[in-house]
């Protein structure tokens, strides 16, 4: 438990979010972490483990001083990867690439090191991402992109959070029916998207006809997107059946998701696939000749140390998917893991460098993303072969465009005259199957 007192909301929030990031086990945890601020003698005490730590907080802006204060406490604490200074939003790279358009690469690099208490090394890392970014978020911002949501899955991975229903037949008709009736009923008149994507759940687990209705309904209002992808995830759903639907309704960009190539893990994660069932996939898909493919995986699973982590990889390196996303561990609420401890088996720094040397050669970083509770606080990374950067995963991340959102509890995001407007939709399936359908 994480308990923050003697603060204003602002700074207990602040407070909370930074102790989270760095100990991100102890918020479920029976042990407290007890952070208290002294304002009469400027000074903060964090009791943790049975031991108090006592820092004297400086004067000048009383909000940097106490989360710097803090985070020297923390860096004492924890095995934690400490590049990322104060930030615990998840876009970092969207403070970064403001930051850069507004005063160039120096300025920005000065103030995330000076000002937010990044390393020089992660400061570089993000501002070389959104360079990377910068052509394609200029040519795209003032366009919009479309996501579907079609939240199915054959079983449940034991790390995941998403409100998915596991083998719930008899709501596939349904909610296909109130989703293409949402798509065909959408009134705005607009041009042909950026980008159109696919996602949920297991798209492709709702069965051939289900899908060809509603990729059928998506062609049919929106046309065609410079990058269509639709995520497949599962190896076992991609037969020749499947993949020839999606490339005859110009799916782009697929996604197949191994996770690992540790044969145990995927047991122990609820995937009913092996190893072998994604190289038949991947070799299906590839022969199909689609524009790009993505593969997931994630670092810090329980019984994977770096070796196997590395070892995933350099397989994945060889097969040469079109994009490599990586993700590190984030124990979510939902997920079957949401009260293990996170066992901090390697140091994701180091593990990170030694990816680079691997991918480095064909690879770069080209969008970058944070959550919470995450796996020695770290990030979640994509790497793309040369021009084969997912326009949708950049332009969602950085909320450069506008987003319009289809399906059950999908959020789009609206352009209005001082910003956007997040817009989301009904949460419960079967009254969005009632509703929409109306």
């Amino acid at each position: 438990m994480i308990i923050v007192e003697n603060f204003s909301e602002k700074y207990r929030h602040a407070c909370f979010e930074l102790i989270r990031a760095y100990l991100p086990d102890k918020e479920f945890s029976n042990d407290s972490v007890i952070l208290r601020y002294d304002n009469r003698n400027s000074y903060l005490c964090l009791i943790y483990e049975e031991k108090i730590y006592n820092v004297f907080v400086k004067q000048g802006d009383e909000f940097f001083e106490i989360r710097k204060s803090l985070f020297e406490i923390l860096k004492q604490l924890t095995k934690c990867s400490k590049k990322w200074g104060l930030l615990t939003g998840i876009r970092p790279t969207k403070l970064a690439y403001n930051l850069y358009k507004k005063h160039g690469y120096d300025c920005a690099l000065k103030n995330l090191v000076e000002d937010r208490l990044m390393s020089t090394e992660g400061a570089n890392e993000i501002l070389d991402i959104v360079e990377r970014q910068d052509e394609l978020i200029e040519r795209h911002k003032n366009g919009y992109s479309v996501y579907v949501h079609i939240p199915f899955c054959r079983s449940k991975c034991s790390y995941c959070s998403f409100h998915t229903y596991v083998n719930a037949y008899d709501l596939h008709e349904p909610y296909t029916k109130a989703l293409v009736n949402e798509i065909s009923g959408f009134k705005k008149k607009l041009r042909e998207p950026s980008a159109i994507y696919v996602g949920g759940g297991t798209p492709t687990s709702i069965g051939l006809y289900n899908l060809s209705l509603i990729l059928s309904a998506i062609s049919a209002k929106f046309g065609k997107a410079q990058e269509f992808t639709v995520e497949c995830g599962r190896p076992e759903d991609l037969t020749d059946e499947m993949l020839k639907l999606l490339k005859s309704f110009g799916v782009t960009r697929i996604s197949i998701n191994p996770q690992t190539f540790k044969s145990e893990s995927l047991r122990s994660l609820s995937r009913n696939h092996t190893v072998d069932d994604i190289y038949a996939a991947y070799n299906r898909a590839r022969r199909v000749s689609f524009d790009s493919i993505n593969m997931d995986f994630i670092l810090g699973l329980p019984g994977e140390g770096k070796d196997t982590i590395i070892n995933s990889l350099k397989i994945a390196n060889q097969l040469k998917p079109d994009n490599i996303t990586l993700h590190a561990l984030a124990i979510k609420n939902g997920s079957k893991m949401i009260r293990q401890d996170l066992e901090y088996k390697f140091d994701l720094d180091r593990l990170y460098s030694e990816i680079d040397e691997l991918l480095g050669l064909d690879y770069k970083k080209y969008y970058l993303y944070r959550q919470k509770r995450i796996y020695q606080n770290g990030e979640n990374i994509g790497y793309a072969l040369d021009k084969k950067m997912c326009l949708y995963n950049i332009m969602m991340i950085e909320e450069a465009q506008e987003i319009y959102a289809f399906g059950m509890g999908a959020s789009s995001r609206l352009k209005r005259n001082d910003g956007f407007e997040t817009r989301t939709n009904y949460r419960d399936i079967d009254y969005y199957i009632k509703k929409v359908r109306k």
